[in-house]
């Protein structure tokens, strides 16, 4: 940390050197000063879709004084890169914080992300999270989710829980065999 602190100080309008200064913060629970820096970042480079990322990732751990900053710049980032998923479903993941239900504008975002990025299972997890009162649609989620990355042991879990429920006791074992498959494999 030392050396992204010196760098940083040396030359304070190096975004890497910057970057990896509040990198190095965030990694050792310095959540407050990492996400002052990022917020930072993204008022310097608005346009820098490298920032996407790192807000949110950083996301879960953001300080309440810069949760507002965080929707902000993901906002703008959204807008300035309209075919980026990842932006959308970092802004609906910050909409969504401390919801107790997903408010409609995280799902619009979600459902967007879900279009824009054919390989990302996050959004459709989250859509199926969303959609737990409707189980037909959470199942459809679900299984794009699985789609696009067979290898999630909560889908399969969620799937055999939803088509059990549903009477589907064959596609209900055959998820929950892949479930516990996939969780041996994690050990």
């Amino acid at each position: 940390m030392a050396s992204f602190e010196a760098g940083a100080a040396k030359e304070p309008e190096n975004t890497a050197l910057v970057a990896g200064l509040a990198i190095a913060r965030f990694l050792t629970g310095r959540y407050q000063a990492s996400a002052t820096a990022i917020v930072d970042l993204a008022r310097r480079t608005p346009r820098d879709e490298r920032l996407i990322p790192l807000l949110g990732e950083t996301a879960a751990s953001v300080p309440a004084a810069n949760c507002a900053a965080y929707v902000s710049a993901l906002r703008g980032l959204t807008a300035a890169f309209p075919k980026s998923g990842g932006a959308r479903c970092y802004l609906a993941q910050m909409l969504t914080s401390g919801a107790p239900t997903p408010p409609a504008e995280a799902i619009s975002l979600w459902t967007e992300a879900a279009r824009l990025d054919a390989r990302d299972a996050r959004p459709c997890l989250e859509l199926a999270r969303a959609a737990t009162a409707r189980p037909a649609e959470a199942i459809m989620w679900l299984n794009q989710a699985i789609e696009r990355n067979p290898a999630l042991p909560d889908a399969h879990f969620r799937l055999s829980r939803l088509y059990a429920r549903q009477g589907d006791t064959a596609r209900a074992a055959r998820h929950l065999q892949e479930y516990r498959k996939l969780r041996a494999g994690q050990r």
